[in-house]
């Protein structure tokens, strides 16, 4: 019976683990994203809106955990899967993804495009894991995400939701394999 509730405790936190991975940003503040070039990102508590301050150059924000922690692609606390909802087009601003990666020193290895420049508003929903695979990047282990701009100035793009999470196999493994445990127990304490 020890062994069991061992095995019980253990899928348990295996799975809370794997719940704590994931990482959200729905709009209440702009604080994950770092704006770089002639960009501002600001929050009205629902959108996080980028917005350009100036027609010409480069413009950005890069969406990691706090602005400054890359996002895992490492088995056991892994954020493979990058969800964005926009909301809305600002002036005639259209908006684009890349991802960056790197290596499990943290040295950077390749930025890709995972999204062209659009003016959609169509979730998206990406494993960057895939995306590195087919992209040719051998040996990421982290990444962040860089959205970019374009547009006259005062224009952008808002978002509802841009959120990392781990795969739904995984999680569709760790709670099935808990559930197994669960059955074991209860037929076991009938016995």
């Amino acid at each position: 019976m020890k062994n069991t509730q061992s095995l019980l405790t253990l899928f348990a936190a295996s799975a809370m683990s794997l719940q704590a991975a994931s990482f959200t940003d729905t709009g209440a503040d702009a604080s994950n994203f770092a704006s770089f070039g002639n960009m501002v990102s600001s929050s009205d508590g629902d959108l996080v809106s980028l917005t350009r301050t100036d027609s010409g150059g480069d413009a950005g924000a890069d969406w990691y955990i706090g602005a400054s922690t890359r996002l895992s692609l490492f088995e056991v606390d892994q954020q493979n899967v990058l969800n964005i909802t926009p909301s809305a087009q600002i002036g005639d601003g259209q908006w684009q993804v890349n991802i960056l990666f790197f290596d499990s020193l943290g040295d950077y290895i390749n930025e890709k495009n995972l999204i062209a420049f659009s003016n959609s508003t169509a979730g998206t929903s990406d494993n960057i894991a895939d995306f590195a695979t087919s992209e040719g990047i051998v040996g990421a282990e982290s990444y962040y995400v860089r959205f970019r701009t374009q547009g006259d100035v005062n224009s952008g793009f808002s978002f509802t939701e841009v959120a990392a999470v781990p795969e739904p196999s995984q999680s569709a493994l760790m709670f099935g394999g808990l559930a197994l445990v669960s059955i074991f127990l209860r037929r076991r304490h009938r016995d």
